[in-house]
C-alpha cells in the first residue's frame, strides 16, 4: 500500500457453486463469520450506535442490506455502491487501513447509507461517508471523503446526478 488502497475494495473474488459471489452474499457467507459490524466510534450523528447486525434486504440479487443497531433503535438501509456507481472507488488512507487491520483491498467491504424519501425513485446514497468493514474481524468505521462526492447521489439516476446537501 502506498498511503492509500486504490483498488476497488468491493469486488469479491469468492466463488460458490461454480459462479462468482456478490458482495452481499460474500458478506453473509458462513465463511465470512459473523454478520455483525463494530463501529468503535459510532456513526456520524449516532455516536452511541456501535454494534450492528447486517441482514440481506430484498431479493437474492439485491445490493441492499439492513443494518440494525444492537445498542439502540437505529436502523440504516445500506448498499454495495458498485451496484449504482461502478466508478466509485473510495480511497482508504493508510491510517484508516491500519486501524481497521486491512492490508489488501479484498479484506474491505464498502457500503453506503441509502436515504429513501416518500418517493422511492428519489432515493439517494451517501458517497461522502462510506462505511468500511474489515471482512474477517468486523472492525468498522465510517470514513469522510472529499469532493466530488456528496451525501445525496441519486441511485436511480446514476452518478452524474447529485443534489447538494
Amino acid at each position: 500500500m502506498n498511503g492509500a488502497m486504490q483498488e476497488h475494495p468491493t469486488t469479491s473474488s469468492s466463488v460458490s457453486d461454480g459462479g462468482p459471489v456478490s458482495e452481499t452474499e460474500a458478506l453473509f457467507s458462513p465463511i465470512a463469520g459473523s454478520n455483525d459490524a463494530v463501529f468503535e466510534h459510532g456513526l456520524l450523528g449516532f455516536p452511541q450506535s456501535r454494534r450492528f447486525s447486517l441482514a440481506s434486504w430484498g431479493t437474492d440479487d439485491s445490493p441492499f442490506s439492513l443494518m440494525k443497531s444492537l445498542d439502540d433503535s437505529a436502523e440504516f438501509l445500506v448498499a454495495d455502491p458498485e451496484a449504482f456507481f461502478p466508478e466509485y472507488e473510495p480511497e482508504i488512507d493508510l491510517e484508516a487501513a491500519e486501524w481497521l487491520g486491512i492490508t489488501e483491498p479484498e479484506e474491505a467491504i464498502v457500503l453506503v447509507i441509502i436515504s429513501v424519501p416518500d418517493q422511492t425513485e428519489q432515493a439517494t446514497a451517501n458517497l461522502l461517508g462510506p462505511l468500511v468493514i474489515n471482512r474477517s474481524t468486523r472492525r468498522s468505521m465510517q470514513m469522510v471523503l472529499n469532493d466530488p462526492w456528496t451525501t445525496r447521489h441519486h441511485i436511480f439516476r446514476g452518478s452524474a446526478s447529485a443534489t447538494t446537501p
